[in-house]
């Protein structure tokens, strides 16, 4: 459950370092953002089940709790976060592996990886973002333990690239 914790944390960070809004930001921007947050949609993925379990909507971990995926919607546009995670630098606790985008059937996806020290504990966390429509991103982060990047990367980018808003 620690663990858990730590890797909360850490998204709740990364979402903040992502997410601050301009300051001319209109009020009623504003509440669409926080009613945004405040009451998450569904994001569905196609997640290996055999490696990860819902534990809450949007999120997945594996069963000893050193890798999970978790999902959520953005209230900033694609080009906000594109500009936002071109700009990303290393923070403390962090290495910043590499960063960019690909392209997966016409759509450009973002990337960022990371590999992440709290204490004594080490792990990558990488982190995509997709756009869903003028105003807002899907983010996808996940985290996972070093040197076992052949064993979740893969499993993760699948879940990536299906990542898309419940209808």
């Amino acid at each position: 459950m620690k663990k858990y914790l730590v890797v909360a944390l850490v998204i709740c960070v990364s979402f903040l370092s992502f997410s601050q809004e301009e300051n001319d930001k209109s009020d009623k921007e504003l509440e669409k953002s926080i009613a945004m947050l405040m009451q998450p949609k569904t994001i569905e993925l196609v997640v290996d089940e055999e490696m990860f379990t819902k534990i809450q909507e949007n999120t997945y971990m594996n069963s000893d709790q050193t890798a999970g995926i978790v999902a959520m919607q953005m209230p900033a546009s694609f080009e906000k976060m594109k500009k936002d995670m071109n700009k990303e630098e290393e923070k403390e606790g962090q290495k910043l592996l590499d960063k960019g985008s690909f392209i997966h059937n016409g759509e450009e996806i973002l990337f960022v990886y990371y590999e992440m020290t709290r204490g004594d504990q080490i792990a990558m966390m990488d982190m995509y973002c997709k756009k869903h429509d003028k105003e807002s991103s899907i983010t996808i982060t996940s985290f996972y333990p070093v040197g076992e990047d052949s064993k979740y990367k893969e499993l993760i980018k699948k879940a990536v690239i299906t990542a898309q808003l419940k209808k």
